[in-house]
């Protein structure tokens, strides 16, 4: 009743207030190992927004190793020191793809949604090439050993080499039977290249055993 609840309160009011006491304990003390130096050597994480999702990122392979980021229709070029666009390549119709940079920095490639390779000049953002010969859209391209060929991959279930020289195809390989989105190249060590597509395999190719006259050579 009231008169309950009322007394409660009073007994609750006379107990006097007591300080909790909040116990100290000794500091943890960090050791200054190789390992902490390492990654407090690190900065903070930049965070860069982009309008559409990420295809592709690529590193320059020589100095200042420079970066292409691919994204909806166009490349931005990012600086590792600065991390701020250094060139934005939106020379596309269409949504590009595999924007990569050439060893030395001074090319790039990129496929897309049309059928056309686009070689770029990055100091000028020219098109330098527009390599043609696939039917579909071209998910993957690299350069090839010597700086002088380049390599794609393309939903007409097709890996092609282009020479960049002559600018036209000059091989054409057949052989998966799905769409073909995974490429890399070997270095000019080794005549060998591979190349993977939605058929859930992976085809390793010989350049040495192609049909480098543009004819279709399959596997």
């Amino acid at each position: 009743d009231r008169e309950t609840e009322r007394q409660r309160k009073k007994v609750v009011m006379a107990v006097p207030y007591q300080k909790l006491e909040i116990r100290k304990y000794p500091g943890v003390i960090q050791k200054q190992t190789a390992e902490t130096n390492f990654w407090k050597s690190f900065k903070f994480p930049v965070h860069i927004k982009h309008f559409a999702g990420v295809s592709c990122i690529h590193f320059s392979e020589s100095d200042p190793f420079d970066y292409a980021v691919t994204s909806s229709t166009r490349v931005q070029i990012y600086s590792t020191r600065t991390n701020e666009v250094k060139r934005t390549i939106s020379r596309f119709k269409d949504v590009a793809y595999s924007g990569v940079l050439r060893d030395d920095g001074k090319l790039m490639v990129a496929g897309g949604e049309r059928p056309v390779v686009q070689v770029f000049e990055l100091s000028s953002r020219a098109v330098l090439r527009s390599l043609r010969g696939h039917k579909g859209a071209i998910r993957r391209v690299a350069f090839g050993p010597g700086r002088t060929t380049v390599y794609s991959v393309s939903d007409d279930q097709s890996a092609r080499i282009f020479d960049v020289g002559q600018g036209e195809a000059v091989g054409c390989m057949l052989g998966h039977e799905d769409y073909v989105r995974g490429l890399h190249v070997g270095s000019s060590s080794t005549p060998l290249f591979c190349t993977g597509g939605y058929d859930h395999k992976v085809r390793l190719w010989d350049r040495g055993q192609i049909n480098l006259d543009g004819s279709e050579s399959a596997c």
